[in-house]
C-alpha cells in the first residue's frame, strides 16, 4: 500500500494531466524527483538479450530498492515495432534518497537507455569513443496502468555508449577487419548466459523438404547443406533437395544479415568454421548482397543463375527482415531463437536431425524453444558478452567518476541476474551458463545449460558439472 501511495504521488507531480488518467505525456528526465545525470546509463548492441535486460532492470528496481515506497519500474519504446524498433528507455521511479541493495552505489531514481542494434554496435562506439542515438525522454506518452508507453524525440550527440551486448566475442569481428577506432574498452565479459539460433524456412520450402525427405514431421538440413547455400552460386537446389523433388521455377532465396550482426557471425562460425579454421585464416565467407534495409517493402538482393537454378541473396537489416522474406516463396535464413515460431507462416527446421526443442512439448523449456539446447543435443548456441567503456569522459567533469562507478554496479548486477538460468526460464532461446559465478544446477527446471564453450567461441561445447569438464560433446 505504501508503494502505491508513493507511485500516485510521483504521477501527480510528474504530470499536469487529469488525475488518475490512464495515459499522460511525461518528460521522464525532468519530472520530480529529477534523475541525476550520473544515474542515466547508455546501453546498446544486440537485441536478443533485451528481454533479459528488461527483466533484470525491473527486478533491480522493484526488489532491490529500499526507502520510502520502494521502486516502480516503467519501460518505453520509440513507438515502432519489429524491425523498425531501434530505441528503448527504462526508468526506476524512487524517492530521491532511496538506496538499492542490488545497485549499492546508486541513490535515487535512475534511467537506462538502450539503442537496439547489431552486436558490432556494442563495440565500435566504444572503440571510437563516439555518440549513439538515444531517446530524449522528453515526450513519453505513458500508460500509468501498464507502466509502458512510447517516446519519439531522440538525441544524436548527447550520450556516449557505456555498455553493450554482443552475441559473439569482439575478436570474431576484429579477425574480419570489421572494427574501427582506437580507444580502449573492457571487452568480452561473459554475461553468464547465452542464446540459441535456428534455421528458418518458408512454408513452401518446408513442404518441399518434407517431400524430399519422405517425412510428415520436421524436416532437417545439414551443416554441409547450409555451408553450400552460404558459399556457392550454382546447383543449390540439388544440394538442398538431393532426392530430386520437383519444384516450381521460383528462385531460391537466402536471407542473410549484415556483417554488423552477431547472428550472421554466429552462422558463419557454426556452418563455415569461419574464422575458426586452422591457422585463424578462416574459410570462404558467406555470399554478400547489396545492403538492404528491411524497413522497405522489397530490399535489394543479388541474383545468381537463372531459370530452375536461380538463386537470390538478400541482406536484411534485422531478424524481422529475414522472417518477412521467409514468409513466402522458397526462402531460408538464420535467426536467434528469441523469435517465437508462429502457428502458421515460417518454421524452424532441425539441424543434422536435431530440433531446438521437443515439438509439441508442454514443458517451460519446450514452450521457450530451448530444451535441446540445455541438454547439449542441439549445438547452434553461443554465450553472450558485455563490452563496456573505460573512457575517462563518460559525461562531464563533475559526473565522470560517478558514472563510471554506477556503470560497474549495473554491469555486476546484469551478470549476477543473467547467470541464474531460472531468471530467464520463460524467455525464448536464452539460457544460463553452467560455469557462471552465479550458476544454478544444470537442467531444464533451472534453465541452466549442461554444456559451455567457456568463453571460447571456436571451441566445441563441453559437458560441465560443478565447474569441471566431464567429456567432450559428441
Amino acid at each position: 500500500m505504501k508503494k502505491l501511495n508513493v507511485l500516485l504521488s510521483l504521477l501527480l507531480v510528474a504530470s499536469a494531466t487529469t488525475a488518475f488518467a490512464a495515459t499522460e505525456t511525461r518528460n521522464i528526465l525532468t519530472e520530480t524527483p529529477v534523475v541525476p545525470a550520473y544515474n542515466i546509463m547508455s546501453f546498446g548492441g544486440a537485441t536478443a538479450q533485451s528481454p533479459g535486460l528488461t527483466a533484470v532492470l525491473k527486478d533491480i528496481c522493484e526488489n532491490g530498492t529500499s526507502g520510502d515506497g520502494g521502486g516502480v519500474f516503467y519501460s518505453w519504446t520509440d513507438g515502432n515495432s519489429g524491425s523498425l524498433l531501434v530505441n528503448r528507455v527504462h526508468k526506476c521511479y524512487t524517492a530521491s534518497n532511496a538506496t538499492n541493495s542490488k545497485l549499492t552505489g546508486i541513490t535515487g531514481p535512475w534511467i537506462v537507455l538502450k539503442a537496439e542494434a547489431g552486436s558490432r554496435d556494442s563495440i565500435n562506439p566504444l572503440k571510437g569513443d563516439s555518440y549513439v542515438s538515444q531517446l530524449a525522454g522528453s515526450d513519453c506518452v505513458t500508460d500509468t496502468i501498464l507502466h509502458t508507453g512510447t517516446c519519439t524525440a531522440k538525441l544524436a550527440s548527447t550520450y556516449k555508449l557505456h555498455l553493450g551486448f554482443s552475441d559473439v566475442k569482439s575478436t570474431v569481428f576484429s579477425s574480419k577487419n570489421l572494427l574501427s577506432g582506437s580507444s580502449a574498452f573492457s571487452a568480452d565479459t561473459k554475461t553468464g548466459g547465452g542464446q540459441g539460433f535456428g534455421v528458418v524456412v518458408s512454408p513452401d520450402l518446408y513442404t518441399l523438404l518434407q517431400t524430399d525427405q519422405n517425412t510428415s514431421g520436421i524436416p532437417s538440413i545439414s551443416k554441409a547443406q547450409m555451408a553450400t547455400l552460404m558459399t556457392k552460386t550454382s546447383n543449390l537446389w540439388k544440394a538442398l533437395l538431393p532426392n530430386g523433388t520437383a519444384h516450381n521455377s521460383a528462385p531460391l532465396t537466402l536471407a542473410r544479415r549484415s556483417t554488423s550482426s552477431g547472428t550472421q557471425m554466429a552462422a558463419e562460425m557454426f556452418f563455415l568454421n569461419n574464422p575458426c579454421s586452422a591457422g585463424g585464416a578462416g574459410v570462404v565467407g558467406s555470399l554478400s548482397a547489396t545492403d538492404g534495409s528491411s524497413s522497405t517493402a522489397t530490399p535489394p538482393g543479388t541474383t545468381y543463375g537463372s531459370g530452375q537454378d536461380e538463386f537470390v541473396v538478400r541482406q536484411e537489416g534485422t531478424s524481422d527482415g529475414v522472417l518477412t522474406t521467409v514468409g513466402s516463396g522458397y526462402a531460408i535464413g538464420v535467426v536467434s531463437l528469441e523469435n517465437v515460431q508462429p502457428a502458421s507462416s515460417w518454421k524452424y527446421v532441425a539441424i543434422d536431425g536435431v530440433f531446438p526443442w521437443v515439438s509439441g512439448g508442454t514443458s517451460a523449456t519446450d514452450v521457450a524453444q530451448k530444451t535441446n539446447l540445455l541438454n547439449g543435443k542441439y549445438g547452434f548456441q553461443y554465450e553472450t558478452y558485455i563490452n563496456s567503456s573505460t573512457a575517462a569522459a563518460l559525461g562531464n567533469a563533475a559526473t565522470n567518476n560517478t558514472i563510471a562507478n554506477n556503470l560497474k554496479d549495473f554491469k555486476t548486477a546484469l551478470i549476477t541476474y543473467l547467470s541464474k538460468g531460472s531468471n530467464t526460464l520463460n524467455m525464448p532461446g536464452i539460457y544460463g551458463d553452467p560455469l557462471a559465478s552465479g550458476a544454478e544446477t544444470t537442467g531444464t527446471t533451472t534453465n541452466t545449460n549442461h554444456y559451455s564453450r567457456n568463453g571460447r567461441d571456436c571451441a566445441t561445447p563441453q559437458l560441465r558439472e560443478e565447474g569441471r569438464i566431464v567429456k567432450k560433446k559428441r
